[in-house]
């Protein structure tokens, strides 16, 4: 216990990482999360107090990074300045393996005006899952936002295999087939729909 209570308290002078660092050493099973604070002069002496499910994960100062690791399933981060009331939150599924950048800046500051919903790209790049999943509140002094993840669509777990995809494109065309051979459309046709089939792999 005494060797635990040295490494928290001297950890900053010895180790250039953070005793959460220091201990939180196994990742085996578990998500990479970042959270990155916005450098700004709003607020700028308050740390951002960072909770997953309930949990304190962070405290982060003004234009720092902190970098966790924590177990697989649904996740609601949770930001707010210490003394100040109300807090933003995010909620998704973590998958194991996969890495998560998330950003956190004043509700005040300009970095909101490009984001959605607490979300850069949902819909566009994110696997239907962790989509699925999302899920975000606003209130308090600070905002959270997923920026960055490497769970995408093109993840083998979420995107249909291509398998699958050949097998759908050999059936429209075996039904193509079968409408030119009965004689209900003509070759033109029949040789314009085979190429858009083909094409659309």
């Amino acid at each position: 216990m005494k060797k635990l209570l040295a490494l928290l308290l001297l950890s900053p002078l010895v180790y250039p990482q953070s005793a959460t660092e220091i201990l939180n050493t196994n990742t085996d099973g578990k998500a990479e999360i970042t959270i990155e604070r916005k450098k700004a002069f709003l607020y700028s002496g308050l740390k951002v107090r960072v909770r997953a499910n309930e949990k304190l994960v962070a405290k982060v100062g003004n234009g720092k990074t902190e970098k966790f690791y924590i177990s697989e399933g649904l996740t609601t981060f949770a930001v707010s300045g210490f003394g100040a009331p109300g807090e933003s939150t995010i909620t998704f599924r973590v998958k194991a393996g996969e890495t998560y950048k998330l950003a956190v800046a004043s509700r005040k500051s300009n970095f909101w005006s490009g984001l959605a919903g607490g979300a850069l790209g949902v819909g566009l790049i994110w696997s239907s899952a962790l989509e699925a999943s999302f899920q975000s509140t606003e209130g308090g002094t600070f905002g959270i936002a997923l920026i960055e993840t490497s769970e995408t669509e093109s993840s083998p777990i979420t995107k249909p295999g291509s398998n699958a995809i050949k097998k759908n494109i050999e059936e429209e065309l075996e039904k193509l087939k079968d409408l030119y051979d009965r004689g209900l459309i003509d070759e033109d046709v029949y040789k314009e729909m085979q190429k858009e089939l083909l094409l659309s792999k």
